[in-house]
């Protein structure tokens, strides 16, 4: 149940496949505001964004940052938690929503980057980030005839863009990511310093019941900003406690059929069994273990496992004890794990899944051998 993160880009398109002479950068610079907009992108030394975002109906707040050529940092906050995910040149970061700091890489790391090249324009400003493009045709969606261009950020994978025939501005661009399709809706356009900017996105997700919908209330050019904010902190959350003056602990745990088993107390009340998974983004609750003990329910998230995608909701946890370590004021997932649970009888109640979330918080060290895990402070 990773993130997935929500970001205005700019967009471009070349060549009628027809054979008739397309002049692609005449459409891209229209698409921005015009020559005077691409001169204005070219010496913005910053951008501020900020407003309101809805995901899947949870009302929430969002704040974005950009400074050229590739410095990124996006905020959401709703009532019950926030998340961050960011960029500082180098080190692509995520600020989990219980506060974990963690470096990304691969697929999630690759999407920054896509996302940076095409928001640092560098289809229309040279020396930034490489890439290609291509001008595909005419392309008819409901009915509404658009230009369609291929992206092709850092030459390896595929963004398309649509542009409005007659006015040229982007109006919707797909993505494909691993096994997702995802579909943005861009509208409003504004003026601000000749660049037209995008005030309403909607993202959705192909066959999956999730949007997220920002509506920017401000935006901020050219102002002064410290780059720290750019850079990865530390993990200093103090939502985990060791015993006092004990720099790690010992955890027994049972394994069998491949997987480890962990004894463990929910808000002091429900003593149920965990399996550590770290293929698991997230910590996920299993229902029937939950539902008696009336946790606040703080939003949803969807989530994609071997069914496909399910709506997952996310509750808040007051502590959860596992040997003398304790977790304190999590949020983490609910959703049915019956099956797993009948295949994994061991007498105890089955409380869920342990995964990234909790793995990503200290060293640990398993020794199978002995059936112990090892939490490093």
């Amino acid at each position: 149940m990773r993130k997935t993160y929500w970001i205005i880009s700019f967009f471009i398109a070349i060549s009628f496949s027809t054979g008739h002479s397309f002049n692609l950068d005449s459409l891209l610079i229209k698409s921005i505001g015009g020559d005077q907009a691409l001169t204005s992108l070219k010496d913005l030394t910053s951008y501020q964004s900020k407003g309101e975002v809805t995901l899947n109906n949870q009302p929430g707040t969002f704040i974005q940052l950009f400074v050229p050529p590739d410095k990124f940092y996006l905020e959401i906050n709703f009532p019950s938690f926030s998340m961050v995910q960011a960029y500082d040149g180098k080190t692509a970061w995520l600020k989990s929503l219980n506060g974990q700091i963690s470096e990304l890489a691969g697929m999630e790391k690759k999407d920054i980057l896509k996302n940076l090249y095409l928001e640092s324009v560098s289809y229309l400003i040279e020396n930034r980030f490489p890439g290609g493009k291509e001008y595909l045709g005419i392309k008819q969606i409901d009915s509404v005839e658009y230009h369609e261009v291929a992206f092709y950020p850092f030459h390896t994978d595929t963004i398309l863009a649509y542009y409005e025939i007659k006015s040229g501005l982007r109006k919707m661009i797909v993505n494909k990511l691993d096994i997702i399709t995802s579909r943005t809706i861009i509208d409003d356009h504004r003026e601000i310093n000749n660049i037209l900017f995008p005030y309403y996105t909607r993202g959705e997700i192909e066959g999956v019941s999730f949007s997220t919908v920002f509506e920017v209330e401000d935006i901020i050019l050219n102002q002064p900003v410290d780059l720290k904010i750019f850079q990865m902190p530390g993990n200093n959350t103090q939502a985990h406690y060791f015993p006092e003056n004990k720099d790690k602990v010992t955890i027994p745990f049972d394994y069998h059929n491949g997987h480890i088993f962990l004894s463990a107390t929910i808000n002091g009340k429900k003593k149920v069994f965990f399996i550590l998974d770290s293929g698991a983004s997230s910590n996920i609750f299993n229902t029937d273990a939950v539902d008696t003990l009336d946790l606040e329910i703080v939003g949803s998230f969807p989530s994609v496992g071997i069914g496909g995608f399910e709506e997952v909701a996310l509750i808040k946890i007051d502590s959860i004890h596992i040997g003398e370590l304790s977790l304190y004021n999590m949020v983490a997932g609910k959703m049915d794990l019956s099956a797993i649970a009948s295949a994994m009888s061991n007498g105890l109640e089955f409380g869920g899944l342990l995964g990234y979330d909790f793995l990503s918080r200290y060293p640990v060290l398993i020794d199978y051998k002995n059936e112990q895990l090892t939490v490093f402070n």
